[in-house]
């Protein structure tokens, strides 16, 4: 019998973590970034899509992102590319008739202030946060491609909507990192600079949940060794729920930082409420291995 083979399109924290996940569960992989394929040239995907074997599952983890301060500067450029990037993959993917697909979607597709963890059939129920929304209304739309597809072509492609990923990152602009990364290096830099306060962007109050990498790499390898191809659409949700200032407390006594947290008067916190609800696939019998503490323990151990 040969080998799972499995290709991921994006190299990014995200894409990585599945790719490493894989690689060392013996898969045949293919992990491919920006250099390797430009996804917002239609030609150059429909060339490397033609190649990809039948026998292979597909894996769309590519994508422009940032922070809330990202994502105000920089709307046209979260729209246009990423809706270019998954138009491109599905249009290449559809016409090459590839059987299985997996498209990598972030929570922000869910309607803001729900107060409760999204389902599924929470979709299309209310407006997206309007500080992501270009970016969001391009996530969406891949979601509703991915299932355009799977209805009229009867391919097995699926949709896993993943709630905030974290874990070792290369470095890169500060307004382009999402919150963890972001509050370890500013509390970071207010240790270097003897700071007596750090303050925190927004009034601390929204409540997030976190998945560390390699747990959604576990994730989706699960999904494909469960063989859970008949479900469309999914959650994959983090290990427990917390407020943006407790975590940047925790990560301040992770850092040994003793100066005070403070927080703003301000209309920058994005949705209140950002929880999943993933009992569905949980019910195959995945959970998250790695908590919150030892996760960003694992952070700093790897930097």
């Amino acid at each position: 019998m040969s080998k799972n083979k499995v290709t991921i399109l994006g190299n990014g924290l995200v894409g990585s973590a599945i790719a490493e996940t894989f690689i060392d569960n013996n898969f045949e992989v293919k992990s491919l970034g920006s250099k390797d394929l430009d996804l917002l040239d239609s030609a150059e995907t429909k060339r490397f899509i033609s190649k990809v074997g039948k026998d292979e599952v597909l894996i769309f983890a590519a994508g422009l992102s940032g922070g809330i301060s990202f994502n105000l500067e920089n709307p046209y450029e979260l729209f246009s590319k990423n809706l270019a990037m998954i138009n491109n993959f599905i249009s290449a993917a559809a016409n090459n008739k590839i059987e299985k697909v997996i498209n990598i979607v972030p929570a922000c597709v869910y309607p803001a202030n729900l107060n409760e963890r999204a389902r599924v059939e929470n979709l299309w129920q209310g407006p997206m946060e309007k500080s992501s929304l270009p970016y969001s209304t391009a996530k969406m739309a891949g979601l509703v491609g991915i299932e355009s597809v799977r209805k009229q072509l009867g391919l097995q492609w699926s949709n896993l909507i993943v709630t905030n990923v974290y874990g070792p990152h290369k470095k890169i602009q500060s307004k382009q990192m999402h919150v963890i990364p972001a509050l370890i290096e500013k509390i970071r830099l207010g240790k270097s600079n003897g700071d007596k306060s750090v303050q925190i962007l927004g009034d601390g109050t929204p409540v997030r949940e976190f998945l560390y990498s390699r747990d959604l790499g576990d994730a989706v390898k699960s999904f494909i060794e469960k063989d859970l191809w008949g479900i469309p659409t999914l959650n994959i949700a983090g290990s427990e729920a917390i407020s943006i200032l407790e975590l940047a407390k925790l990560i301040a006594s992770e850092l040994a930082y003793r100066g005070e947290i403070l927080v703003e008067k301000s209309s920058n916190n994005g949705t209140s409420i950002k929880l999943l609800d993933d009992s569905i696939f949980r019910k195959s019998g995945w959970v998250p291995k790695v908590q919150l503490k030892s996760g960003i323990k694992l952070i700093q151990s790897d930097e």
